[in-house]
């Protein structure tokens, strides 16, 4: 939170984000199941005990390095059967029963 709170105070750079630290397990869940039922989208930075196993989670982008401990971005979402659009298509079998949708 520090990273991003810190370009929206220099650099004016998306302030409708809201930022929340929580180090606490059991408020950081309430936050993020209040966000979502808010229909917010949440990211969180850290690992949550049982998140994986309610929501859909996503890496959307590398590590970062928060002060020599690497951390990823991690979107959290309402799980879904559905499968994404895929910008490029390929429909190829590599190799029986490997299946290349799209990247």
């Amino acid at each position: 939170m520090t990273l991003l709170r810190y370009f929206q105070d220099t650099e004016g750079l998306r302030p409708d984000l809201q930022t929340v630290a929580a180090d606490d397990e059991t408020l950081r869940r309430q936050e993020v199941e209040a966000a979502l039922a808010g229909g917010g989208a949440v990211f969180i930075t850290r690992p949550l005990s049982g998140l994986a196993d309610a929501y859909a989670l996503d890496a959307v982008t590398g590590l970062i390095d928060v002060g020599g401990n690497l951390e990823a971005l991690i979107r959290v979402g309402q799980p879904s059967g559905e499968v994404p659009e895929l910008p490029r298509p390929a429909n190829q079998e590599l190799i029986p029963g490997l299946r290349l949708l799209g990247y």
